[in-house]
This record gives structure tokens, sequence and C-alpha cells, in this order.
């Protein structure tokens, strides 16, 4: 099994030896954050080490805008599968 999707769209893990219990795809997962978290560190700091004092400003501004959006749509996922959750 190949996990991919959201965020991690471009990062692709091979999770071909683990069964389907939630725990064994919750490490796939998680390792396919570290893999995604990783190569966008070192995009940043490529990206970062090439901007002139000016182009820095407005690419933190944008990471600061992203680490916004990210977390808002984590609280409605979030939300979505406890509210899921407790119909059942």
């Amino acid at each position: 099994m190949i996990r991919r999707g959201g965020y991690l769209a471009r990062t692709q893990v091979d999770c071909s030896g683990i069964d389907s219990a939630e725990s064994t795809v919750i490490k796939c997962n998680t390792f396919a954050y570290k893999k995604a978290a990783k190569e966008l560190n070192a995009l940043y700091g490529d990206l970062m080490s090439s901007a002139d004092s000016k182009q820095k400003i407005f690419f933190k501004n944008m990471q600061r805008a992203w680490i916004e959006l990210k977390n808002a749509q984590c609280e409605f996922i979030g939300y979505y599968y406890r509210t899921a959750i407790a119909e059942k």
C-alpha cells in the first residue's frame, strides 16, 4: 500500500508490509509525515539561503499563514471525526 494525500501528496511511502490495523496505519502515516517534513525543511532552507532580505520577510509571512491554515484544517478534521464517531 502506498500512502499519500493531503499535505503528503508528493511524498510516497511504501507501507505494503503493514496490516490495516489502526496502529500500523498510524505508524505508516507518521513515517510519511516525517519524510515530508524533512523534504520540506530542506527546500525551505534552500529557498531562504538564496532569498534577499525582503523576500525572506514574505516567505516567513507565508509560512506563518500556512501554519495557521494547516492548524485550522486539522481542527476541522478532528471535529469532523469526533462528531462522526459520536453519531454512531
